[in-house]
Parts: structure tokens; sequence; C-alpha cells
């Protein structure tokens, strides 16, 4: 499960756990691209496609991945190879982090692995975020109160396999960076923001009734999008309660219409319209679409899905969680309320549909910003440099 040239004559390899959906993989996708842009060699490795059902449902639930490892893949193989070819790997994801890391320390890859912290399976028993388990700082006990099976054990696991490669690790925010210096003492983290493809300035983005005649949306309704992966599933996402968010708004301002993308269902009634996960292009147009991303997620890095809104001018209302506030500028490039705090956040997303002037104003503002700090030409740089400092 590869693309691309040869181990032998590679420079970077991008892995990740799945082909092309979630966070991760759409980084490991926009570094290979940009690297080939820049005349480098990139192979770009994963371990499950997109459509495994147990790997994609273990995402989106947080409960694990539900494989024991990808290195039996051709994907995880390839990697092994471009690993004992002298490549500088650069690891997003994994089905088996203890696995992977322990192979390729074997295959001696030490000292040439960057590995970016996506969340934090990499210093947990297992849970992507820990929300406010006790249990992080002082380690994971023999039982998870949280249900991940070997929590201390596989923790411990980790730890070790991080120790004999001694990766350069880099976190997309300074939360997760502090966050992993709490649990990793001794493992210095470099910071590198994500960033996204930002259409030239110049360049005119669809415009609202072109985006709305694409999804049969009315010209005149209010509009409001829920999204993530796995929609109501996505428990991280606050998806399990994205129904009760939905009637608390919809209550306060009749006529509003829900659009809810991420999910498995293809279905539209007068004031909810149900999209499957769909790909970047044809979610940039649904972002043109509508009037506000609604962003309820109770843990989060730096996730794409905001820049991704900030890129075609929607601005997001966000609980301001883990990294959030550092992509969001509260009233300027987007809009914040307090974690979890579910009636704030029915509030402040009434009063923000009701005043469309807001909105508008800061979409722009927002996308004028983003590009700059947020761009994918940014982050490639970023992370060229890195590999440079690296010798690659």
């Amino acid at each position: 499960m590869s693309r691309a040239a040869s181990p032998a004559a590679l420079s970077v390899v991008q892995h990740s756990l799945l082909q092309g959906q979630g966070g991760a993989a759409r980084v490991a996708d926009h570094l290979a691209q940009g690297l080939a842009d820049l005349g480098r060699t990139c192979l770009r490795t994963f371990e499950a496609p997109d459509d495994a059902p147990d790997v994609a449902a273990g995402i989106v639930s947080g409960v694990g991945a539900g494989v024991a490892t990808g290195l039996g893949a051709d994907g995880g193989a390839r990697l092994l190879e471009s690993a004992r070819a002298g490549a500088l790997l650069h690891l997003h994801a994994s089905a088996d982090w203890a696995g992977l890391l322990t192979a390729l320390a074997r295959a001696g890859a030490r000292g040439r692995t960057v590995l970016t912290l996506h969340d934090c399976r990499l210093f947990t028993g297992g849970c992507p975020y820990p929300l406010d388990c006790d249990r992080l700082a002082e380690g994971c006990g023999p039982s998870c109160p949280r249900g991940f099976p070997d929590a201390a054990a596989h923790r411990a696991a980790i730890a070790g396999a991080l120790a004999a490669l001694a990766p350069v690790c880099v976190a997309p925010s300074r939360w997760m960076k502090e966050l992993a210096g709490r649990c990793l003492p001794g493992q210095a983290v470099r910071i590198i923001p994500n960033g996204v493809p930002f259409p030239d300035p110049a360049a005119a983005l669809p415009s609202r009734t072109e985006a709305r005649r694409a999804f049969g949306i009315d010209p005149a309704a209010p509009v409001a999008l829920l999204a993530a992966h796995g929609a109501e599933a996505a428990q991280y996402k606050g998806g399990h309660l994205w129904d009760s968010l939905r009637a608390a708004v919809s209550a306060r301002l009749p006529g509003l219409l829900w659009v809810v993308a991420g999910g498995g269902e293809l279905s539209a009634a007068s004031d909810l319209m149900r999209l499957p996960y769909l790909s970047q292009d044809r979610l940039a147009l649904l972002m043109r679409a509508v009037d506000l991303f609604v962003y309820p997620s109770l843990a989060d890095n730096h996730p794409l899905v905001v820049l991704e809104a900030m890129a075609v001018a929607l601005p997001t209302v966000a609980f301001a969680v883990g990294g959030v506030p550092e992509e969001i500028a509260d009233g300027v490039t987007g809009f914040l309320v307090p974690p979890e705090d579910w009636q704030g956040m029915a509030a402040r997303t009434a009063g923000l549909l009701a005043a469309p002037g807001l909105l508008r104003r800061v979409g722009a503002t927002a996308r004028r910003g983003g590009r700059k700090r947020f761009g994918l030409e940014r982050m490639v740089r970023d992370y060229a440099a890195l590999y440079a400092s690296l010798g690659h």
C-alpha cells in the first residue's frame, strides 16, 4: 500500500495509518505533494485503506484501531525496506506504535525519524485524548477507567520503543508540546503548526449561490454545518451531543437548516441534510454554501478542518479546547466558547447565525490572516528545513 519510487532512491517517506482519510493522513499527503513540488523524492506509505471497517470504526470512536499491527501490510513492509535503505522517515499514525517504533529501531532508523504528534496515543494507555483522566501524569494503572485494555503495559511499551528509536518529535500546537513535555520527560518536542492549501488571494472562490445550487440548499435559509469523520459517532468531536445542540439552536432560530457531514448517510429534510464523508474539494464547496461551521469538539490538537474552513472564508465557532485557540482569535478570525459549555455554544451559535454581516467579515479576515500562518507552503517549508537539519 504505497505510492512512488523505489526505497533505494528515497529521501523522505511519509507514513500514516489510513490511506487518505483523517487529519494525520491528509498532512502526510500534503507533505508528500509539497516535497514533490520542491523536487524531492518522496514515498507515501500507509497501513490500511480508508474503507477498512475495523480501523475506521476505532479511529472514529477513539477506542483503538482494532488491528494488531500494520507492519505485515505492504505499506509497513515498504516502510521497513526504506528504513534499511537509509531514507528519512516521517511517521504520522500507526495501528501499533510500539511495534512500529521497535521494528524501525531494529532496522537502523535511529536518528533518521521524524514523528508528528497528531494526538496523544504516543504517551497514553491508548486514548487519543485523555480529557479529564487523572492518571495521565501519574501513569496508567492496571485498570483503565475508560476501558483501554492493558493500558499501563501499552504505555510502557511505547515509552521503551520511543527511547530505542529516539525520533525527532513535532507538535502542531503549543498545547500538545506542553502536554507531551509533561508525559515524555526528556523528549524534546518542536512546534510546526499544521497547514492546508489556501486558494490564491486573487482567485475568486465559488459563490454562495453556486455552492448552494450544487447541494440543493435554499438560497435564503440560514445554514449551519456540523462535520466530523463519523458524524454523531465521533465522540471526541461531541457527536453524541449534536442532536441536543441542534435542537437548542433551532428553537432560538426557526427556519435554520443544519448540514451534518461525515457519516454514512445521505438524506434531506426541511431542517436537516445529511451527507457522507466528502472529498476535500467537495467539502470546500459545501463550506462555501453554509454560513457557520459549528465545531463542538471536546478535545483537539490543531484540527485541519478549522483551517480548511478559514481557507474558504467560513467562520468557525468552537470550544476553546487544546490547540483550537491557537488557530482562532475570538471575534476576529472565528468564535470561541468555554469548553463543554453547551448552553453557551447553543446561544452563541444562534446569535451568530442571526448576524450574517458579522459572519462574512470574520470569515474574510480569517482567510486573509490564515494563509500566512496556516498555508500549506509554510508547513512544507518548515518541515523541509527540519529534514535538512537532519541531513536530508
